[in-house]
C-alpha cells in the first residue's frame, strides 16, 4: 500500500497545503469520529487494492515485526498492524482506531510526533530514518528508527500519514555502553599523561588497542606492551571460557612459561575475592593452587582479575623469582602500575567484546542464528568473484517453508518462530564450514554453496528437504510437523553471473516449486531455456 501511495504521490504533486493554526488537544480530550473507510470489525477495508494485493498487504501487516501505522490529518490512527498493537499493549489493533499518540505516550513525545506528522502533511515531504526516543507515562523510555510518508488519495490530496518504526532500544543501550567504556578508558589515559616511561607505554598500549577489531588482534599487543611496562620472570593473560568454565592462557611474556595453560576460576584467590592478590610467603598469604609450584620454589606472585561491569572476563598473572630484581621483586609502585594497566586492558577488551557483539547482531538473524539478508547480499558477490578467479562453480539454494501461515493461525506466531528456529539450527548443523546459510525473508532461507556443481547442489537441496521433513519440532508439548519446504536451485555460471541474476533465477525456480504443489525441488531456467526443469528433465 505504501508503495502504491508513493507512486501516486510522484505522479501528482500538489502544492503544500496551508494549515490553519489551531490548538490541537490530545485525542482523549476531544470527540473522535472513526474514519469512514475503517470498519469496527478488526479487519480493515483497503480501497483500490485487488484481492491478491490486499491479502499480501494483510500478510505483511500480520507478520512483520516492524510497527506499521496509518493516520489521518489529525494524527488519529486509521490502521495499525499487530506489532504496533503489541507495542501499545493492546490485543485488538482496531481498538486504537481514532486514538492518537497522546493516548499511549507521554505528552512530550506525543507532541513531538504530532508536530513531525503535521510538517509532513504541510510540506508533502517524508521523514526518513528518524531515531526517536519514546517516553511513556510510567517514565520508561524506548528508542525506534522511524520513516514516515504523506498519504494521498487517488486525486493526489494528502489525507494523512503512514509510517514504519523499528525497535532499536537494545542497539542504543549497547552504543551507550560502548561510549561509556570508551570515555572511561580515555579518562584513565588522560589521568596518566605526563608520567614517566611506564605512562608513555600505557598511552602507546591504549592507542594500539584502539586500532584492534577483535580480541585476538589485541592479545599479542598486550603481551608485547606488558613486557616493556612490567618486566617480570613470567607474565600471562588469561581469558574466561564460559562454556568450559576455565581460564585459558591467551598471551604470555617473560623468560619462563609460568603456571598452567588453563585452570578452573576457583583455583585463583583473586578471582574468588574480586581483588588483586599478592602471594609472598615472607609477608602475604599462601600461593594460589593454579601456580603448580615445584618443591622449594617461593616466587613473588600477583594475580589481578579483569572485571567489566561486574563480570570477570579474565586474569593477569605476574610472577618473579626473588633474585630477579633483588629483595623486592614486585615493589608497590610496580603493583599499582600493574593494576592500572589491568584496568586499561579490561576496558579495551570489554569494548572489543561489545563491538564484536554489535557486529554479530548486524549480520545475524536474531531468531534463527543464521546470517541475515544484508550479509547474504554482501557475501554473494564476493563468492562469485572468488569462483570466477578460481574457475569453479557455485550453487544457490532457496527454501520456503510450506504453510507457515497455517502454523501461525493454529498455534500462534510463537509456534511459527519455534519452527523457523528449529530449521535454522538444523541448517547450521548440516552445512559445510564454507557454506553460507542465511534467513532471506520471513519464511525463506538461502544457502550459498561454494565449489558446488549443479548436480551436487541439486542433490544437497533434496537432502535439505528430506532432513527438514524428518525434524521433530515441538511447541508447548505439541508437534509442529512434519514440516516441508519448497526449494529452488540455481548455479553459477549456468543461471547467472551476478548476484541479482542468480537470486532472480533461484527465486523463479522456487515460485515454480510452490506452483507445482510444494514440497519439491525445481531447477532454475538456464539462460537459453524458457521454463524451469526438474533434475530428471535436465539429465534425460
Amino acid at each position: 500500500m505504501a508503495k502504491r501511495l508513493s507512486t501516486v504521490a510522484k505522479k501528482r504533486q500538489p502544492k503544500a497545503a496551508v494549515l490553519q493554526k489551531k490548538t490541537v488537544l490530545p485525542a482523549r480530550q476531544r470527540k473522535i469520529k472513526p474514519h469512514p473507510e475503517i470498519k469496527n470489525s478488526g479487519r480493515t477495508a483497503t480501497p483500490g487494492i485487488p484481492n491478491l494485493e490486499s491479502d499480501l498487504f494483510r500478510t505483511l501487516m500480520d507478520n512483520t515485526t516492524d510497527r506499521i501505522y496509518f493516520k489521518d490529518r489529525e494524527s488519529r490512527f486509521l490502521l495499525i498492524n499487530r506489532a504496533q498493537a503489541s507495542w501499545f499493549g493492546v490485543r485488538d489493533p482496531s481498538a486504537t482506531i481514532g486514538k492518537t499518540d497522546f493516548d499511549f505516550f507521554s505528552e512530550e513525545h506525543a507532541r513531538q510526533a504530532y508536530t513531525d506528522e503535521q510538517r509532513i502533511i504541510a510540506s508533502g515531504k517524508p521523514i526518513v530514518g528518524l531515531e526517536e526516543k519514546e517516553t511513556w507515562p510510567d517514565g520508561h523510555e524506548t528508542w525506534v528508527s522511524s520513516t514516515k510518508f504523506p498519504m494521498q488519495d487517488l486525486e493526489g490530496r494528502i489525507i494523512g500519514t503512514f509510517g514504519i518504526s523499528r525497535d532499536i532500544t537494545e542497539r542504543k543501550a549497547m552504543e551507550l555502553s560502548i561510549e561509556l567504556a570508551t570515555n572511561k578508558l580515555a579518562d584513565m589515559v588522560n589521568w596518566l599523561e605526563g608520567r614517566n616511561r611506564e605512562i608513555n607505554v600505557l598511552n602507546e598500549t591504549g592507542k594500539l588497542l584502539e586500532t584492534c577489531r577483535t580480541r585476538e588482534e589485541a592479545y599479542p599487543i598486550i603481551s608485547k606492551q606488558m613486557e616493556k611496562l612490567i618486566p617480570v620472570n613470567s607474565g600471562k593473560l588469561y581469558m574466561q571460557n564460559g562454556e568450559r568454565n576455565q581460564l585459558e592462557s591467551v598471551a604470555s611474556w617473560g623468560e619462563n612459561p609460568g603456571p598452567a595453560e588453563s585452570f578452573p576460576p576457583q583455583e585463583c584467590r583473586a578471582i574468588r575475592s574480586g581483588h588483586s592478590y599478592l602471594a609472598d610467603t615472607t609477608q602475604s598469604g599462601p600461593y594460589c593452587p593454579h601456580l603448580r609450584l615445584k618443591s622449594g620454589e617461593e616466587p613473588i606472585s600477583m594475580c589481578i582479575p579483569l572485571i567489566a561491569q561486574g563480570e570477570t572476563i579474565g586474569l593477569i598473572h605476574l610472577q618473579n623469582q626473588r633474585e630477579y630484581e633483588g629483595p623486592e621483586a614486585l615493589p608497590d609502585a610496580k603493583q599499582q602500575l600493574a593494576i592500572t594497566a589491568a584496568d586499561h586492558i579490561t576496558l579495551a577488551l570489554a569494548n572489543l567484546t561489545l563491538r564484536e557483539s554489535l557486529r554479530v547482531q548486524s549480520i545475524r538473524d536474531a531468531l534463527t542464528g543464521l546470517y541475515n539478508r544484508r550479509y547474504l547480499e554482501e557475501s554473494l558477490p564476493r563468492e562469485l568473484a572468488r569462483a570466477k578467479r578460481k574457475g569453479t562453480t557455485l550453487g544457490v539454494v532457496m527454501l520456503d517453508v510450506d504453510h507457515l501461515k497455517q502454523v501461525n493461525d493454529s498455534f500462534g506466531h510463537e509456534a511459527g518462530d519455534a519452527l523457523l528456529q528449529g530449521m535454522g539450527h538444523w541448517l547450521q548443523s548440516n552445512t559445510r564450514a564454507e557454506d553460507i546459510s542465511c534467513r532471506y525473508g520471513g519464511d525463506e532461507f538461502v544457502l550459498i554453496l561454494p565449489d558446488s556443481s549443479l548436480d551436487s547442489t541439486y542433490q544437497r537441496a533434496q537432502q535439505f528437504g528430506a532432513g527438514i521433513r524428518a525434524l521433530k519440532i515441538e511447541f508447548q508439548g505439541l508437534p509442529l510437523g512434519p514440516a516441508t519446504v519448497s526449494t529452488g536451485v540455481a548455479g553459477f555460471p549456468m543461471h547467472g553471473e551476478t548476484r541479482d541474476e542468480l537470486l532472480a533465477a533461484v527465486d523463479a525456480a522456487l515460485y515454480k516449486a510452490k506452483e507445482g504443489g510444494r514440497n519439491c525441488v525445481v531447477l532454475a531456467v538456464e539462460k537459453s531455456s524458457s521454463a524451469p526443469q526438474s533434475m530428471a528433465d535436465r539429465t534425460e
